[in-house]
């Protein structure tokens, strides 16, 4: 007989409403992190440039993959720079600031990503997703004892640099998000902040030479025994 797997954790639905920011309140908050927009953008053009040295004969996901890859890796390397620090505990990515007590990671949203509507993840996300929304919630939902082992006294702020790139109109929309809800799938359904990027014109840029979608899972799912760890 089989059983249904145990959810990681029970959301609870908030009452509390989402802050959307856009323009120049969107660049204040930015600021307030200690971020500029700028290494966010020059962040997004390397996973794009990623993405374009892929050819029809790679693999299905590999566009997507590689802009995730080269994301995460112009983020960070733009950021160790101003005194972030890089973390993989268990193999999750994320950027830190230790002072402001801010982290970055880095998602492929789904097509609602930079509108009005909400947004999610386009991947399921494991364990330590689910503890870094659990801290950003501060609710009193309950947890496993799996997300429970990954909770620090000093657990940061964790914001989603979530994007979407979009073959139909050739740009790319982002946000840089902090999400207070999943559900027990994976998938992020409340934001507390939603700080919404200007949207990347490409159609200026060389063309993607593959034929494949992008919108695939580019986030590598890695297993630590039988939990997810993205």
């Amino acid at each position: 007989m089989h059983h249904q797997p145990e959810p990681l954790f029970t959301v609870e639905n908030s009452p509390k409403s989402t802050s959307l920011l856009r323009g120049d309140a969107a660049l204040n908050q930015l600021s307030e992190l200690g971020i500029e927009l700028e290494v966010l953008k020059q962040a997004l053009m390397s996973g794009h440039n990623g993405a374009a040295q892929v050819t029809a004969v790679h693999p299905k996901t590999a566009a997507g993959t590689y802009r995730w890859y080269e994301t995460v890796a112009a983020l960070r390397n733009s950021l160790i720079q101003e005194g972030w620090k890089q973390t993989d505990h268990r193999n999750a990515p994320r950027i830190m600031h230790p002072e402001l007590n801010v982290s970055i990671m880095v998602a492929t949203g789904n097509e609602k990503t930079g509108t009005k509507d909400t947004p999610s993840n386009a991947t399921a996300k494991g364990v330590m997703t689910q503890r870094d929304v659990w801290n950003n919630s501060d609710s009193e939902q309950q947890v496993i004892q799996e997300v429970v082992e990954t909770i620090e006294s000093q657990t940061p702020a964790t914001w989603v640099l979530l994007y979407f790139y979009s073959q139909k109109f050739n740009h790319i929309r982002a946000e840089l998000s902090l999400a207070s809800a999943m559900d027990d799938r994976g998938f992020i359904t409340k934001w507390e902040e939603r700080l919404i990027l200007p949207v990347m014109d490409l159609s200026g840029e060389d063309e993607l030479l593959d034929i494949q979608s992008d919108d695939v899972p580019e986030d590598i799912i890695f297993e630590i025994g039988n939990e997810q760890a993205s």
